[in-house]
């Protein structure tokens, strides 16, 4: 009875560093499906970061992202903008062209993302997607 009450206190096994694999310690690995995702998510904050920074409001435009190859390394994306998109940076409109080789250069320079075509469709966005 002593005996059982004692281990109580103990240690015990497999908790001390000792017995820890260094396999078990290392980060998980994601699988094919979680890095796509993770890709998409990753272009998706990327689009919508670079928008904000030429000024334009999420109730502007709303996204759409769609991968070309099957392990989502590119990509080409849909905007529809609504009457008042109007992308500026220094006081200065840009148009379309500029707009897109802004948001692929931030895609591929801060996660080596490549964004082959931006569609620009015009009509009344409301709101994200």
């Amino acid at each position: 009875m002593a005996q059982t009450m004692f281990s109580l206190f103990r240690k015990h096994r497999g908790a001390s560093p000792e017995t820890i694999s260094h396999h078990s310690m290392l980060p998980h690995r994601m699988d094919l499906e979680e890095r796509k995702a993770f890709r998409r998510e990753l272009l998706d904050r990327v689009i919508r970061e670079s928008l904000l920074a030429l000024e334009v409001s999420a109730g502007m435009y709303r996204l759409r992202i769609m991968p070309l190859d099957a392990r989502h390394h590119r990509f080409v994306a849909m905007i529809d903008v609504g009457r008042h998109f109007q992308p500026r940076r220094g006081g200065r409109a840009w148009d379309d062209p500029e707009t897109e080789g802004w948001i692929r250069k931030c895609a591929y320079e801060r996660f080596g993302l490549q964004l082959e075509a931006i569609y620009w469709r015009t009509g009344d966005a409301s709101g994200p997607s």
